[in-house]
């Protein structure tokens, strides 16, 4: 009798530790709660190790391994961006269910469907959802500029939609159906190749408001016949009119010192040319293969690449000033020249 007290006396004592022991062992991160008590702050991030968990708990822990090399967004700082978080959650566990998981439980924010995120969208953003834009991608670019980086239409006719402010490189490359293009007054910069290939444009109207326009911008525009462009503007003239067959008068800048590589490349419906008194280079292939008959250079123009006529079989006359690079370059080769005063 005296052995089995004692035999129930270890039982129990053993029993107890054991209780206590595993009491003693911390709760797992799954049953950690959701709040903002030092698990998730109001500086728009989340400490890396409890967006983990709740990544965890959101999609299952067989999910979240599997997704876990898809998580770009999480940076080496130890923490990920609130709204990052968001796309991750309704990435792994469905548009469906992240409304059911509030990001803070004692304050939760409202979802909001349109936005697809907790975080309201900038008027910006806003504006190019309108239907205006919808043959159009629109990016918000540094909060203020609204880019088109791409028409995705088929109109021959063309507006892009007022407050856009920058057109992006490629915009319209070879949209060969399109025969005009409206620009806003609201457009400041026009990218790299940005109508290039358009086939079909035959006239375009450049606002005042446009500062830049960027290299290759018309290239290939074979129907183009006119252009009207801000005289103030800074154009890119390497290739700007290159392939343009029906181009009928050149463009050039008040502040444009050079004409550059190509700029009338394959021009073969200009005819006479008037180079502005600014100008003091002529580049290479500048108005190579071209139909010019005659070229007036003035005395400004101190360098013209040998090959800046290149193939310019109709070129019969260059008219310039007694004694200036013009009458010397005619002379090494071989085209009339005619004199004229400046």
């Amino acid at each position: 009798m005296k052995k089995l007290a004692v035999c129930i006396f270890l039982l129990i004592t053993v029993t107890s530790l054991a209780v206590l022991a595993f009491n003693a062992i911390p709760p797992g991160q799954d049953d950690k709660k959701l709040t903002k008590n030092g698990d998730v702050d109001y500086s728009g991030s989340v400490e890396l190790e409890d967006a983990i968990m709740m990544f965890r708990r959101t999609a299952g822990k067989e999910v979240f391994d599997d997704f876990t090399e898809k998580v770009g967004d999480i940076d080496k700082s130890g923490s990920i961006g609130i709204q990052d978080t968001m796309k991750v959650f309704r990435h792994v566990a469905g548009k469906e269910e992240l409304p059911l998981f509030p990001l803070f439980e004692d304050t939760p924010m409202p979802y909001d469907p349109e936005t697809e995120y907790f975080t309201p969208k900038t008027e910006l953003e806003k504006l190019i959802e309108q239907p205006q834009f919808d043959d159009f991608e629109m990016q918000i670019q540094n909060e203020t500029d609204v880019v088109l980086l791409e028409y995705k239409g088929n109109d021959s006719d063309v507006i892009i939609p007022e407050g856009t402010t920058k057109i992006n490189p490629l915009a319209f490359y070879y949209k060969t159906e399109i025969e005009s293009i409206y620009i806003p007054e609201s457009v400041t910069y026009i990218g790299n190749q940005a109508f290039a290939g358009c086939f079909g444009l035959k006239t375009i109207t450049i606002p005042d408001s446009v500062k830049t326009i960027e290299r290759r911008a018309f290239n290939c525009c074979i129907s183009l016949e006119s252009v009207n462009i801000p005289k103030t503007i800074s154009l890119a003239s390497s290739d700007a009119f290159s392939g343009c067959y029906k181009l009928k008068s050149p463009f050039f800048t008040d502040t444009q010192t050079l004409i550059d590589y190509r700029m009338y490349y394959y021009c073969t419906s200009l005819s006479e040319v008037n180079i502005p008194d600014q100008i003091t280079t002529i580049g290479k292939e500048a108005f190579a293969f071209s139909s010019i008959t005659e070229i007036t250079i003035p005395e400004s123009v101190t360098s013209i690449a040998d090959d800046a006529f290149k193939e310019c079989s109709s070129l019969l006359l260059i008219k310039g000033t007694k004694g200036s690079y013009a009458e010397t370059f005619a002379a090494e080769h071989g085209t009339s020249f005619e004199e004229v005063s400046q």
